[in-house]
């Protein structure tokens, strides 16, 4: 009888360690800062003289090597500079200014307008519509 009785109360307090762990372990990993996520932007430039090949290569290859700039792309046929930056540690206005200092370009920074950036996402278009709805109840999830 004693022998049980010192085996249940060693594998009571075996138990309440473990639960103890595995509880303190989860609240842990649950409520630990999250780091930042590194945001990535488009940026685009737009440049009112003609550019040949050798000239916008030079353009994008000095863009490119910016810090912060991830990936870049040139349509000669439009004549427009497309990159992607981290939000963090480059801004498209500094993209712009640096590149307007490094040659004699006719250029312009592509800046969004206000009725663009309403009408950018066509599911959130119309909160009242079927779709609306849905995408408004499924981010509820998300926030």
């Amino acid at each position: 009888m004693r022998k049980t009785l010192k085996t249940l109360l060693w594998s009571f307090l075996v138990m309440l360690c473990l639960t103890v762990i595995v509880l303190g372990t989860h609240i842990y990993l649950v409520t630990r800062p999250k780091p930042i996520a590194d945001i990535v932007q488009l940026g685009r430039i737009d440049f009112k003289q003609d550019i040949d090949s050798l000239e916008g290569n030079r353009i994008r290859s000095f863009v490119s090597h910016l810090d912060g700039v991830k990936s870049t792309y040139f349509n000669y046929k439009d004549r427009i500079l497309v990159y992607t930056y981290s939000s963090k540690i480059q801004s498209s206005v500094n993209v712009y200014n640096l590149l307007a200092g490094y040659g004699n370009f006719k250029a312009e920074r592509y800046v969004v307008g206000v009725g663009a950036t309403k009408s950018g996402c066509p599911i959130g278009a119309d909160k009242q519509s079927y779709t609306g709805t849905v995408s408004s109840y499924i981010s509820g999830f998300f926030k």
